[in-house]
């Protein structure tokens, strides 16, 4: 487990519109999600680093017990001791973190395909939409419907991530466009490289977009039965992820290199959602 780095150390390194996000909570919201952000930075990099799969689990199996722990308010760990200050605050609850890992878990073998939508929708549920239910009550929103938001608003953040980084997830044996929608549209199973280089591949990513934009569209209708205010850190990553979504869209798939908004457009939507009624 990886115990050199502060929770402030992880989150000011991170370089994300979360950290920007954060700086308008008050200090027990910004605390507590700093403390969920580490962890998913901790438990993510064990996923996504170099080595032994079986040691990837058994490090990820020691997170585990480490959270079951944390509950039981037996926690000596410099993290999860700022996670269970969060807990004693806004309860969260252990099946999410628990997810988050099994998620982890799926990114730690050494190839990664997703099969069906349902297995990709089960991805997400535990990578994304696991952080989003423990953010929205940190941020205190209504139980009605604040998961329902947390579950669109997640899945539409982590279905962008994959169109954005299909390229570098194939750098590690990783695809997670699934293998059905492929076939549907004519992509062999292949190898990587022939997959992402196949003329039709630009249409399964047509059908990912509309995909992706649905649950763009539906969190949108939620968010008019939410208070705003409460959630500007999330709002503010969704206006640089929903921009990022835009401009590949308007790009086309037949080019499927990584994109990324620059410092300064990403900064101006943040200021520009921060000041929005």
């Amino acid at each position: 487990m990886q115990q050199h780095m502060s929770v402030k150390d992880l989150v000011t390194q991170s370089g994300t519109s979360f950290y920007w996000g954060m700086r308008l909570q008050p200090k027990p919201q910004r605390d507590a999600m700093h403390a969920l952000y580490a962890f998913c930075r901790v438990v993510d990099d064990i996923a996504d680093g170099i080595g032994d799969p079986n040691q990837k689990i058994i490090q990820l199996d020691a997170w585990q017990e480490v959270i079951a722990a944390m509950y039981k308010q037996e926690t000596s760990h410099p993290l999860t001791r700022a996670l269970a200050e969060a807990h004693e605050q806004f309860d969260l609850p252990e099946r999410e973190f628990i997810a988050i890992l099994d998620g982890c878990r799926m990114d730690a073998t050494r190839q990664v395909r997703m099969e069906t939508i349902d297995q990709l929708y089960q991805y997400v549920r535990r990578v994304a939409v696991s952080v989003g239910i423990l953010s929205m009550q940190i941020f205190g929103v209504p139980e009605n419907p604040g998961p329902d938001f947390a579950t669109e608003l997640g899945t539409a953040f982590q279905l962008t991530n994959i169109l954005r980084d299909i390229r570098e997830d194939a750098e590690r044996d990783r695809l997670y466009i699934p293998l059905t929608l492929l076939h549907k549209h004519c992509v062999p199973n292949a190898s990587l490289q022939h997959m992402l280089q196949h003329d039709n591949l630009a249409d399964a990513l047509c059908e990912m977009e509309y995909i992706t934009r649905s649950h763009y569209d539906r969190s949108e209708e939620l968010l008019h039965h939410l208070p705003r205010k409460r959630l500007r850190p999330a709002l503010i990553m969704r206006s640089v992820y929903r921009a990022t979504f835009d401009r590949m869209a308007a790009r086309g798939w037949h080019d499927n290199a990584p994109l990324q908004l620059g410092r300064a457009h990403r900064l101006w939507l943040a200021i520009k959602t921060a000041l929005a009624p």
